[in-house]
């Protein structure tokens, strides 16, 4: 199983904030707003409305966190841009600027929308079914296309329908190499004379680091210490958000600790006084134990060998600093306890090559040793079990998700399982007393939060579904509930099969027309699009 198909809420919900502080509301399909009407229907032009249409698009956005980029990347490379001429208002199409009930200048693929669009697109932008400036573009055959490219400062990819993989990593590269994501909208159309007429509108995304570190790094780091006692939970050792005894300092000793937070890794490890790490989910022995914190240096400053225009970048301009140059000049520092420390190769806890800086949190652990406690640690793994199936995660009140846990029963603190979703499991396993399925290379969700099925008795292969097919036809709106990106499905060549996509997603909380149903084996499918399905159990219809 892919790693990116397991994304915990707060991973999607950090990536949409850092684009838009206010995040967007849901397209509405059953809105009666009113929409103002255009007074002169003859004075509406289709350059009007394609003014409106731009106007809504940011020019360009740049994001400082590597991490915020990578997810971005990984939703954008399943993205579908119109490759084939449709109509504008076309609500059929995902990227066309059209809704259940009539048109808008939001695009209609959630992604697309939130990545590169104002926020909030108020009424403003919207056009009625009986708008002039609907109309216009109706009445002039207005056609589009749009495209969607990572360019990284020595290549161009523009995303299709075969190298979603390819798209990724181009954009990943865009951290080192700079350059950006583009998407362009191109609107094609008639004038009244029959001459051809031609309309761009793009918008793009940057990644950079930030400015205030440009030519320089200081770290100042108080390494804290915290108190636990035998029988308290590990994972409560393990905030994912703790960042007080660590500040980053600009070249005039200002804090910009907020804007740096991102190159920031927090481990989830916890290790004891020799240095090996704790098992179980509880504190069994007191002692002295440490949490590593790594300060990612060289991706914070970038390795950039080009400029915004593709350039190769003159060794030694002194106009671009990196973090090789920085290193080199003695500009990355860390003050620890008071005292400062210049980084170069050979500096305790710092990786030169990677640019990491290590330095390690303690905690006092007191009380008296558990009873059986190195027993316990000796024998974590017990009633191995291979087997073959699918695992379903439960609803459950209490959440959304269910938490996942690595090899030696601890905690994963920011991966989860969303409900409903299904995942293939090759063994079964007891570790400290609980049984728990393997679901990943080093990743185990509890038997207690999910439902377990035999590949044998549920007619269940991996990710495949046979039987008798029976399919209709309809007309509704599908939205998808559940938590990060659900994964679509086709209908094999034999056409006696349900074959799920591994590099086909769509997003929590988007709308999609869907004109067919198929049913197989007591599954029901709805049809996205022209072979991709989602199973119903992972939204509902709306109308």
């Amino acid at each position: 199983m892919k790693k990116s198909s397991l994304m915990s809420a707060s991973v999607v919900a950090a990536a949409l904030l850092a684009i838009a502080p206010i995040a967007a509301p849901a397209v509405n399909l059953t809105s009666t707003t009113p929409v103002a009407q255009a007074a002169d229907a003859k004075s509406v032009t289709v350059e009007q409305v394609l003014n409106k249409i731009q106007k809504s698009f940011k020019g360009s956005n740049t994001i400082n966190y590597p991490d915020t980029w990578d997810t971005i990347a990984g939703f954008l490379s399943k993205s579908q841009p119109v490759v084939k001429p449709a109509k504008v208002f076309d609500k059929k199409v995902v990227g066309s600027f059209a809704d259940n009930t009539g048109a808008s200048a939001k695009i209609n693929d959630v992604l697309l929308s939130q990545f590169f669009q104002q926020e909030p697109l108020t009424t403003n932008y919207d056009f009625s079914s009986s708008n002039d400036e609907q109309n216009a573009i109706i009445d002039n055959n207005v056609e589009f296309t749009s495209k969607i490219e990572a360019v990284d400062g020595k290549d161009s990819v523009i995303l299709n329908d075969t190298n979603a993989s390819q798209f990724e990593t181009a954009m990943k590269n865009i951290k080192k190499d700079g350059g950006s994501v583009k998407l362009t909208y191109t609107f094609n159309w008639k004038d009244s004379k029959g001459t051809p007429q031609s309309s761009v509108v793009t918008s793009q995304l940057k990644f950079a680091t930030p400015a205030v570190t440009s030519k320089s790094a200081t770290a100042k780091v108080d390494p804290k210490t915290s108190n636990a006692k035998v029988g308290d939970a590990i994972a409560d050792s393990l905030p994912t958000e703790d960042f007080d005894d660590i500040r980053f300092l600009d070249e005039s000793g200002n804090d910009i600790t907020d804007q740096l937070k991102g190159y920031i890794d927090l481990s989830r490890d916890i290790k004891d006084s020799k240095g090996n790490v704790v098992t179980g989910d509880k504190f069994t022995q007191p002692g002295d134990y440490t949490r590593a914190v790594i300060i990612d240096f060289k991706t914070l400053m970038g390795t950039k060998q080009f400029d915004d225009d593709g350039n190769p970048i003159k060794v030694g301009d002194p106009n671009v600093y990196n973090y090789t140059k920085a290193l080199k000049d003695g500009k990355i520092k860390v003050i620890l306890n008071g005292k400062e420390i210049i980084l170069k190769d050979g500096v305790d806890g710092f990786d030169a090559a990677n640019g990491k800086y290590t330095y390690n949190r303690k905690i006092t652990v007191t009380g008296e040793p558990a009873k059986d406690a190195d027993k316990k640690d000796k024998d974590v793994v017990t009633d191995k079990e291979s087997i073959s199936g699918v695992v379903t995660v439960k609803n459950n009140v209490a959440s959304s998700v269910a938490q996942l846990f690595d090899s030696k029963g601890r905690a994963i603190i920011d991966r989860a399982l969303p409900t409903n979703s299904s995942w293939k499991t090759d063994y079964r396993v007891k570790i400290n007393g609980i049984t728990y399925y393997r679901v990943s290379t080093d990743e185990f969700v509890r038997a207690d939060r999910v439902n377990f099925l035999d590949n044998a008795a549920a007619k269940i292969n991996v990710g495949t579904i046979s039987g008798n097919l029976s399919k209709s036809y309809i007309n509704n709106i599908f939205k998808v509930n559940g938590i990060g990106l659900t994964a679509l499905w086709r209908i094999s060549n034999d056409g006696q099969s349900m074959i799920v996509k591994e590099d086909r997603w769509v997003p929590q909380d988007s709308r999609w027309f869907t004109d067919q149903k198929v049913d197989l084996n007591g599954v029901t499918f709805y049809r996205l699009s022209t072979n991709e399905w989602i199973k119903a159990n992972n939204g509902y219809l709306e109308k």
